[in-house]
């Protein structure tokens, strides 16, 4: 989420006081969360507000004495915002640092920017001769039209256990638990947008079901795993590096039938 400072030129927000605004606007609220989602695009790309929608979020807070402090650090952190001074440390949340200056230079600079954080639902039904995964088809850039595992990006104070049910729910319908660490990967080329880092989680569910497709999938259905792997054309019908990961699931699964 990115802020417009002074309208027009597009100034972006410093990175604590978008940590800042991420953490207290993001998830306590049903309805900034939606408006956000809504800004996001199709894919929760950078969100860009000018200060005049972040006021208008300040105000959706609820009356006072429950968000009493939190609108009183928002409307501080808009105020300084507003007049370009800097924002007191008190405010932007941050604790006093024990490092020297340049260590903290170093650590807000580019060199430590930090990748986007992914989480993928492995879903899979039947017996191992004939197993099948619930796969989404795409429906927007990149990689519109083809399959892919359901998932989606964390969001700030979120646990990717929980992020992970979350996504299937909102892409599939399904409700799942029990998640399980299959893979992290994080190859800098494998999402065009940006440095993402994945987390595959094999998650379980009760009974049979049938997917609807949601959120940002055209599509949602149960998929042969050995058709998907065993030629060139079944995996080129996966996004990103998801061939890979399959593959990665199937040994998963290979590894933990044998012990």
């Amino acid at each position: 989420m990115w802020i417009n400072q002074r309208e027009p030129t597009g100034k972006r927000l410093r990175e604590r006081e978008l940590v800042l605004l991420l953490a207290t606007l993001w998830r306590p609220f049903t309805a900034m969360a939606r408006f956000l989602r809504l800004r996001g695009g199709a894919n929760r790309g950078p969100i860009v507000l000018t200060l005049d929608e972040v006021e208008f979020l300040i105000d959706c807070l609820p009356p006072p004495p429950e968000a009493s402090a939190l609108r009183g650090r928002l409307n501080a952190l808009l105020g300084a915002l507003r007049s370009g001074q800097p924002v007191p440390a008190e405010v932007a949340g941050e604790r006093p640092s024990s490092r020297s200056p340049s260590v903290d230079h170093e650590v807000r600079g580019s060199r430590y920017r930090s990748p986007a954080l992914t989480v993928d639902a492995a879903v899979l039904r039947g017996p191992r001769e004939a197993l099948e995964i619930l796969l989404v088809t795409r429906a927007r850039e990149p990689f519109k039209g083809k399959l892919a595992f359901p998932g989606g990006f964390v969001e700030y104070n979120e646990d990717p256990q929980d992020a992970v049910v979350r996504e299937l729910a909102e892409e599939c319908g399904i409700q799942a638990k029990n998640p399980q660490l299959v893979a992290v990967r994080g190859h800098p080329s494998r999402d065009p947008r940006q440095h993402v880092v994945t987390v595959c989680y094999k998650l379980d569910i009760e009974g049979q079901h049938e997917p609807r497709a949601g959120d940002d999938a055209a599509n949602a259905g149960w998929y042969a795993v050995e058709t998907l792997l065993k030629s060139h054309e079944g995996r080129a019908r996966l996004a990103f590096d998801h061939a890979d990961l399959l593959a990665q699931l199937a040994a998963w699964l290979d590894q933990r039938h044998r012990r």
